[in-house]
């Protein structure tokens, strides 16, 4: 199992964490197919080196009724020795490293569950037998509230007034120009968020980043779950997204970020409070609800960030892979055709033997 801390370098040197790590890089909700020195991802605006960038994201949104916990896991397609990315949070927002092993438990809950369906159809064998369905200025304009360290985590939390000071201010201390996102940053600035400039710095001199990055961990206070992704607008593709939203009740998407390309209904039902990463339910039980949202978005359909609130009522939904066996009919069919060989063979004998009888009677 992967430790709730993981090393940056753990994918090289550990057989099961290894195995872990490439599930959770199938996993991943956002694809990116062109290196770029910068795209964008569902949390926020990632900034990579030429030789590799980010191939995915998975998150888990955890939300007791006034706080929220976001959980996600990145993953890189090459080595890289230094990676930053920008993203927006509420201000007050805790930064921690989350755990890659509740990103695989709730896809693991979430997947369909399989029926299999035996099919008398009569076919012959031979057929397919199994089927599945389903700087100048910016300095007075931007307010450095803080600046700390979380394992390979460096965090400079930003706020202000004027996303073009802040901007400024990014490019001023080490970071790439992202004058594209100005608009989407002050939309964050208006409402009072902050904005997290992270650098995802190797601990060892020898040591880069490839497969999954340690998972990174978002908490802040709310009465309504969120999720920004506002900042994917500027992407060069389409995104990939997979929500796991784990609270007391079942939780509908109040808010689409894309309404023309809204997120389906994975699914819906309670699992076990270890897998969301807690010791008990948000009841005192050992359970939590799970609703499971995914899909695809075009950059351009993305005009806000994910809302949340409670359904009217809880309603277990989980997706069904139905496989069906056509071996009884294979097993059918091959008896029809026997009989129908027999039929052939031994039907004009007795017809000729029923002709001949015939016959001989009729010239006695």
């Amino acid at each position: 199992m992967i430790p709730t801390t993981p090393r940056p370098g753990a994918l090289r040197r550990t057989p099961t964490a290894a195995l872990r790590l490439l599930l959770v890089l199938a996993l991943s909700g956002a694809l990116w197919l062109v290196p770029r020195p910068a795209v964008a991802c569902a949390c926020g605006a990632v900034i990579d080196t030429a030789d590799s960038h980010v191939t995915g994201e998975t998150s888990a949104l955890t939300w007791d009724g006034s706080r929220e916990t976001i959980t996600m896991v990145m993953s890189m397609d090459a080595g890289a020795d230094d990676v930053a990315w920008i993203m927006p949070a509420p201000a007050g927002t805790g930064i921690g490293l989350g755990s890659t092993d509740t990103i695989v438990d709730l896809y693991n809950d979430s997947l369909p569950r399989t029926e299999h369906v035996k099919d008398w159809t009569p076919r012959l064998s031979g057929t397919d037998s199994l089927r599945s369905g389903a700087a100048s200025d910016s300095d007075d304009a931007v307010q450095v509230e803080s600046s700390t360290t979380v394992g390979p985590f460096d965090v400079v939390t930003l706020s202000g007034d004027d996303a073009g000071a802040l901007t400024t201010w990014l490019v001023d201390n080490g970071y790439p120009d992202r004058s594209d996102l100005v608009g989407p940053f002050q939309d964050y600035l208006d409402q009072g968020w902050r904005i997290l400039a992270v650098r995802l710095t190797p601990q060892a001199a020898d040591e880069s980043f490839d497969g999954a990055l340690p998972p990174m961990s978002l908490s802040f206070d709310t009465t309504e779950p969120v999720y920004p992704i506002r900042l994917s607008s500027m992407a060069a593709t389409d995104q990939r997204v997979r929500l796991h939203v784990v609270a007391a009740h079942q939780m509908d998407i109040s808010r689409q970020a894309a309404p023309a390309e809204p997120l389906e209904l994975l699914f819906s039902g309670r699992v076990s409070a270890s897998d969301a990463g807690l010791e008990t339910g948000f009841d005192g039980s050992d359970q939590v609800w799970l609703s499971t949202y995914g899909g695809r978005l075009s950059p351009g359909s993305i005009a806000d960030d994910y809302a949340f609130a409670r359904a009217a009522s809880d309603s277990p939904y989980q997706r069904v892979n139905t496989v069906i066996d056509t071996s009884p009919g294979e097993h059918l069919g091959l008896a029809i055709l026997v009989a129908l060989g027999l039929a052939a063979v031994v039907g004009p004998v007795v017809i000729a033997v029923a002709v001949s009888t015939r016959r001989r009677g009729a010239g006695r």
